[in-house]
């Protein structure tokens, strides 16, 4: 029913000469009950819309190829905007440690944000496994989770290695700089990459980055700000990690590289754009 009403209202704007904008944070629904109808409404808002704003060329071109979009034209790409000066950032990195109680001296993995298994959760868990445990290496997991199967495994495994630091909840904003900052580099081991949300939070706190290189993630993160790995490699994750945690000393400077990049994406930057967009399609 609820199916009916959303197209049945887009139906009714296109009548009456309205435009429609659609921003394509994700194809598919993550959590969605009816994938068969989910499929079939993205495919009729692509149709009806008359622009679509992508966050990436890969996700430009991934709409065009999964919708077999005729005219591409309609299609823009406007990048993420960033989130420096979004959250309060005012915590040293030891003053953040002393507060999750890990030792100034260790080297910090850290997942942030929901947490879900197309984000990797459960390969960041197999790979740290694998991190000798006389290494002064920490893991910490910070969001909520709404998997209790998913939750329970990382609950396992944070109880019997008290190199994990779990936070199971949501994180208020005022909290995010305590686990970026404790941090020195944090993993984006996402199975699926539309948009660089994640992405860019963390540039934001100039954090260095692991993630797969794929979708969109080479149009915001480089060799010089991240350990990029092929998903497709057996142990891929593994070895970005240990490479990072091999060159620690470095990562410090690979953050500051990624703020420096971030910082021309601004949301004055990116407004324009997407006002540029608006105004297009009440010109067409």
């Amino acid at each position: 029913v609820r199916f009916l009403k959303f197209i049945v209202g887009l139906l009714i704007l296109k009548f009456y000469g309205k435009k429609i904008v659609w921003t394509a944070h994700n194809l598919k629904s993550h959590d969605s009950k009816h994938p068969a109808l989910d499929s079939l409404s993205t495919q009729l808002v692509v149709i009806l819309a008359d622009a679509v704003i992508a966050h990436s060329e890969a996700a430009k071109q991934e709409i065009v190829e999964k919708f077999r979009v005729k005219d591409s034209t309609k299609i823009f790409v406007i990048p993420h905007a960033n989130y420096i000066s979004q959250y309060p950032n005012t915590l040293t990195q030891y003053q953040a440690r002393q507060q999750l109680k890990i030792p100034n001296s260790s080297f910090v993995f850290l997942f942030f944000g929901l947490i879900r298994a197309y984000k990797g959760v459960t390969e960041i868990l197999a790979a740290f496994e694998q991190i000798p445990k006389d290494q002064d290496v920490y893991l910490i997991i910070a969001g909520s989770a709404k998997d209790s199967d998913l939750l329970l495994e990382i609950e396992q495994n944070a109880k019997t290695n008290p190199r994990i630091k779990l936070e199971p909840r949501f994180i208020d904003d005022d909290e995010v700089q305590v686990y970026m900052n404790a941090s020195d580099i944090v993993l984006l081991p996402y199975r699926q990459f539309l948009t660089s949300g994640a992405v860019l939070l963390a540039m934001s706190f100039a954090k260095a980055c692991i993630a797969p290189r794929q979708g969109c993630i080479p149009e915001v993160l480089d060799d010089q700000g991240a350990f990029l790995y092929d998903p497709a490699q057996l142990n891929g994750l593994l070895i970005a990690m240990q490479a990072a945690i091999a060159k620690k000393e470095a990562t410090a400077q690979m953050g500051d590289y990624n703020y420096t990049k971030a910082q021309q994406w601004s949301w004055e930057f990116v407004a324009q754009k997407n006002l540029d967009v608006y105004e297009k399609c009440l010109l067409g």
